[in-house]
């Protein structure tokens, strides 16, 4: 089957159309066992998961294991839609190395996060070079994205862009592994976690390198979640954010909206915020409860409750 220049799989990989698994995208029809049976078929060279327009119903995760896959959807016309009685702690969990998901939204059908089955949108653990680029998630009863490093190998040179989350539980977590050397070396651009109800918008814990451009960070101040719009913690280093909106909606409520501290593995340090706001909290608007070489440079503070 052609495929778009855009997709091109390169040398070696495959495209493969879902049409030829008889998997259904009407969201009724359960198109997890087809829709990993789809993904399994792809050898180490990897290639093209293509999800057309639709609504695929998913009951247990979707494991992308093997390297170089790409699971790619049309848009936000494409929907992975838990069931109401999916089973797993992650709707799409990524161990494989240079695997990407794309263009689509993962939503459950009901649009209240806390009647949904409690799971991350997508886990990544031990995976280098992953992607998750054009995603949008709603009433995710968990982390939009959590990024965990593997027992040996760090989730080195991920990228996040144009990652957003709606009204779920919890937003971004980010965390390091003692046994990888706590390593991260992520790249996020133009991604908002908005109204994240029950968590932090961005929780980094023991973790090392970030760049992150374009972000963010909205948490629930009326719904009695708690949480902070950024949250650091531990031996995290080297931390960069530029270009940033952090606060609760509406506000001023809620917590702190930065909040930054000492964990069991250590102090985070070499903090840089450069050109940003930090707004709205009941609280500080920079917490620095432990920590060193914190640098907040053209930032803006603005209607927080104490600093």
């Amino acid at each position: 089957m052609p495929y778009p220049p855009s997709i091109d799989p390169g040398p070696g990989q495959i495209y493969l159309n879902l049409s030829a698994f008889g998997i259904l995208g009407d969201g009724v029809a359960d198109a997890t066992a087809p829709l990993q049976s789809a993904v399994d078929s792809l050898s180490a060279n990897g290639g093209i998961i293509s999800l057309p327009a639709g609504r695929f119903a998913v009951s247990a995760p979707i494991v992308l294991s093997n390297p170089n896959i790409q699971l790619r959807g049309q848009g936000y016309t494409t929907i992975i839609q838990p069931t109401a009685s999916f089973s797993g702690t992650e709707i799409i969990r990524i161990t494989g190395n240079y695997c990407t998901v794309v263009d689509m939204k993962i939503e459950y059908a009901d649009p209240v996060y806390s009647n949904n089955p409690a799971a991350n949108g997508i886990q990544i653990t031990g995976s280098v070079a992953s992607r998750i680029e054009n995603v949008f998630f709603a009433a995710i009863n968990g982390w939009i994205v959590q990024s965990t490093g593997g027992s040996s190998q760090p989730n080195y040179n991920t990228v996040f862009r144009n990652v957003r989350g709606y009204q779920c539980a919890k937003g971004f977590h980010l965390l390091g592994v003692a046994g990888s050397g706590v390593g991260g070396i992520h790249f996020v651009s133009d991604c908002y976690p908005n109204q994240t109800m029950n968590g932090d918008c961005w929780f980094i814990e023991d973790f090392l390198d970030l760049e992150a451009v374009n972000v963010f960070g909205e948490h629930d101040a009326g719904g009695g979640g708690g949480g902070y719009a950024l949250h650091i913690k531990g031996c995290c280093n080297a931390l960069f954010f530029s270009n940033f909106d952090f606060g609760p909606y509406p506000g001023p409520g809620g917590n702190h909206v930065v909040l930054i501290e000492s964990g069991s593995n250590g102090d985070p340090g070499h903090i840089t915020f450069n050109g940003g706001i930090i707004e709205g909290g009941q609280g500080a608007g920079l917490a620095v409860t432990g920590g060193f070489e914190i640098l907040a440079q053209g930032t803006h503070f603005f209607n927080n409750g104490t600093y």
